[in-house]
This record gives structure tokens, C-alpha cells and sequence, in this order.
């Protein structure tokens, strides 16, 4: 049952990489490489019941994550994240799902902006047939609308889009909202984000006989320190909490981030 446990809390607590909606300006070149620690010990089961898994799940992501402009209106973004999962006595390494996506911006105004996104996970391969996986191992596609509003002193963002998967697990409704605090060279940030299984999905069966979820549901929250330290480099530290969920895991996770800009 262990296993079972595992396979929500690893790939049904995803750290969400949230694209801005002010996209990029035409030739900007933004960024980001990532690393990402998470561990578990609970999780939620599907009555929103705490339990405990058996083992101390942890996730090590190492990631790079870009964008780029292609004129005003229109930014590209790449993420390709490298995994390794440990649980007991069993751990798993190797590229996890690339995430390749557009940012167009519909409408602007003085202080706000407008935008859609649409976003593709793409698996690289592994093996679905493991206890411990690097994903669902499926094609997905999740289009949104994106809004900002800013000031000199203060930002705030918002989002909401639907993820479809071709196949299993579940579609998902996802959306966040974002406030974010700005100094002469620093940014306190803090989003919460809502991931919203629709329990429409197949269910998938994995190595020793385990049966996946098709769905789960997760509540939670990210407050980031961004500190500029030259010109086009920033450095940006993070926390992530679970607040509430099902089928997944109450877990945390601590982040850096390095923010270059060209």
C-alpha cells in the first residue's frame, strides 16, 4: 500500500512554475535555473483524512525554466526539470515532463494587463511501470487567461486555466492568485495556488499491481524573497506548504532560484 501512497505524493504535488502575464518584450531573454527540495511524511486519502505513508517521501528538481519574446505581444517558455525520488528502500532519477508553452497578450491598459497562455506537458520517456515514477507518462495541454495589475510599490496577478491529459489521470482546473511587494532592490512575493482534479479520468495500473488515483485535489501556498544583486541578476528563495488536498501529499518544499535577464 506504501506504493500507492507514493505514487500521489510524487507526481500529485507538483511545484507549479506560474508564468507572469506580462510576457516579455520583443528579443528579451529570461532565465531561471531551479532547485527544488521536497518531503512528506502524511498525505491526504480521498476523504481528506491525514495518514501516515509509510516511509519519508523526498524530491530533489533541478530545473531551467525560459522565456523568450518574439515581438511585444507574443513570449515563448520552456521548462525541462531533471528528477530524482526517494521513499525507503526505492528511489528513481531522469528527466521529468517538459513544459512548452505561449504567453500572448490580449489586452493592455495603463496599469493592467490581459493574456493567454497555452501550455503543454510533454513526457520524455520513462517508465510508467515503476513504484516510483516521474510522471504521468501522458500528453496534456491547458489553455488560460492571465491578468496583472501593477504599481510602483505593489503588483497583483491571477490565473485560471483547464489541463486536459490524453488518457488518464483526471482533467484539472488550476488557477492561482499572486501579491506581490516591491522595494528599491528586493520583491516579497506570496501565491496561492488551487490545482482541482475533476475526477474524469482513467485509471491507470503501475507495477505490482498498484492502481493510481485518477484524481486529486490540492490547496497551496508560496512565499518568495527576490533580492536583485546586479543589474540583471536576481536572486529568489522559497517555501511551499500544502494547506489542503486529497489524494496527495502534506508536504513542503524549499526552492532557489537564479533570475537572469539578457
Amino acid at each position: 500500500m506504501r506504493y500507492l501512497i507514493v505514487s500521489f505524493i510524487f507526481f500529485l504535488f507538483p511545484l507549479t512554475v506560474l508564468a507572469s502575464p506580462w510576457g516579455r518584450q520583443e528579443g528579451e531573454l529570461f532565465v531561471a535555473p531551479q532547485v527544488y527540495y521536497y518531503t512528506a511524511d502524511k498525505y491526504w486519502d480521498k476523504h481528506g483524512s491525514k495518514k501516515d505513508v509509510g516511509c519519508t517521501f523526498k524530491k530533489w528538481e533541478y530545473a531551467t525554466y525560459g522565456e523568450y519574446g518574439l515581438n511585444d505581444d507574443t513570449t515563448i517558455t520552456l521548462r525541462v526539470p531533471y528528477l530524482r525520488v526517494k521513499c525507503g528502500g526505492s528511489s528513481e532519477s531522469g528527466l521529468g515532463d517538459v513544459e512548452a508553452g505561449v504567453i500572448r497578450k490580449l489586452k493592455k491598459w495603463d496599469s493592467s494587463i490581459l493574456s493567454f497562455q497555452l501550455l503543454s506537458v510533454i513526457p520524455t520517456g520513462y517508465s510508467i511501470d515503476k513504484d516510483l515514477r516521474l510522471g504521468y507518462g501522458r500528453l496534456g495541454i491547458e489553455p488560460s487567461l492571465l491578468f496583472g495589475y501593477g504599481q510602483e510599490k505593489y503588483f497583483l496577478e491571477g490565473g485560471l486555466g483547464y489541463r486536459y491529459y490524453f488518457g488518464y489521470p483526471s482533467d484539472q482546473v488550476r488557477g492561482y492568485g499572486r501579491v506581490g511587494l516591491k522595494g528599491n532592490r528586493w520583491m516579497v512575493i506570496d501565491t496561492l495556488d488551487v490545482q482541482w482534479g475533476l475526477n474524469n479520468g482513467e485509471t491507470k495500473r503501475v507495477g505490482k499491481n498498484i492502481t493510481v488515483e485518477p484524481y486529486y485535489r490540492l490547496v497551496q501556498n508560496d512565499l518568495n524573497l527576490v533580492v536583485n544583486l546586479f543589474e540583471r541578476f536576481n536572486l529568489s528563495l522559497g517555501f511551499v506548504k500544502a494547506l489542503w488536498g486529497r489524494n496527495t501529499g502534506d508536504g513542503k518544499s524549499f526552492y532557489a532560484q537564479m533570475w537572469f535577464r539578457f
